[in-house]
């Protein structure tokens, strides 16, 4: 082949292979797009005066400095009406302000994801120079969706005992009904079944992150490949009935809100852990009799201190996150780290002989 006709065929190719990479990642981006929006959140209300009477034309400023989307401005429509939207979960303010009436501020607004918080303001005539400030509102009941959903915020996740793991927070949720109990740390760090409403838990469940489904991929089985790092996510919902139309289980769904930087570096640590000689048990004489009757009787010759109980010889969880600024405003970072470890002795009946197992867990 002549090089000039190489050469042309070689430049018509090239837009080719540059064109699909652009084409798959505007697919990417629209689909993390409809995702994205399934990990946020809204503030929505209304404003009006002393008597009750809707205000329109009404400046409302959102406030949340140095977080992606905090500080954003809009007005009320004819009906009073405001609403901020595709928040990421935190504390916001809003400001209302009109020529004439007392500017008020309302603070600590907490926004989950797939929640839109209410907060509706009422202005008073007055002196513009002066401001009302109301802090501590206790949150509105949510009208825009029937979701039912247990919020686990950073400062709950930061705050309950026992092990860190998704499995281990659901325990403490209402309605939720494990498929095996953790004694002292004995099933830490493992995936567990959740049944909720009559769920089925082989095959209703469904894992999230931002809204975006993360499943393993062997079918509608609601396990996922891999051990989730609590400390990744802002906070952890388990949504347990009246789930949205794009989730197509009707059990337990667990949203995970990842992290977001600020303006302002923070970081935390924390590390926990036993082995067996910070153990004990409840076994009385009488159930301790009950249980070794069932031993064969060569195992026992072989063992006769038997305990027949699982002993966990070392357990450890650690972990570490720190957030911050790249470029001021525009661009943050998060990085978490986390290992956690588990080994123990499990007793393992096989044919006629009793055995300890020795079960480890590594994540």
């Amino acid at each position: 082949m002549p090089p000039a006709m190489t050469a042309a065929l070689s430049a018509a190719r090239r837009p080719r292979a540059f064109t699909l990479p652009v084409i798959l990642t505007l697919l990417f981006l629209a689909d993390s797009e409809a995702s994205l929006a399934q990990g946020v959140g809204a503030i929505a209300g209304s404003v009006s005066d002393a008597s009750g009477a809707v205000l329109p034309g009404v400046a409302v400023t959102l406030s949340n400095p140095g977080t992606i989307g905090g500080s954003q401005e809009t007005v009320t429509d004819e009906r009073g009406a405001y609403q901020f939207v595709r928040l990421v979960p935190g504390r916001y303010s809003v400001r209302g302000q009109l020529t004439g009436f007392r500017p008020v501020v309302i603070s600590d607004i907490v926004v989950n994801a797939a929640a839109t918080a209410r907060a509706d303001i009422q202005l008073e005539l007055g002196d513009v120079s002066e401001s009302i400030t109301v802090s501590g509102q206790a949150p509105l009941l949510d009208t825009t969706t029937g979701l039912n959903q247990t919020v686990m915020d950073r400062q709950v996740l930061d705050t309950l005992p026992g092990t860190n793991d998704l499995w281990g927070i659901a325990r403490v949720v209402p309605s939720i009904v494990m498929n095996k109990y953790d004694v002292g740390g004995s099933e830490s760090f493992q995936q567990s079944k959740i049944t909720v409403h009559g769920s089925n838990p082989n095959g209703e469940s469904q894992y999230q992150i931002d809204g975006m489904n993360i499943d393993a991929a062997v079918g509608a089985t609601g396990n996922v490949t891999m051990y989730y790092d609590p400390f990744m996510f802002e906070e952890i919902n388990y949504q347990t009935s009246n789930g949205s139309a794009e989730n197509t289980r009707g059990g337990i769904v667990y949203n995970m809100i990842t992290k977001t930087g600020s303006n302002a570096f923070r970081g935390s640590f924390m590390a926990n852990g036993s082995n067996q000689n910070f153990q004990s048990n409840n076994l009385t004489p009488e159930l301790r009799r009950d249980l070794l009757a069932a031993v064969p009787a060569r195992a026992l010759a072989a063992n006769p201190n038997i305990v027949p109980g699982a002993k966990i010889l070392h357990i450890f969880d650690t972990g570490g996150t720190i957030s911050g600024l790249a470029l001021r405003d525009r661009l943050w970072l998060v990085g978490t780290v986390k290992s956690v470890g588990l080994d123990q002795l499990r007793p393992s009946s096989c044919s006629r002989r009793l055995t300890m197992m020795r079960c480890c867990s590594r994540a």
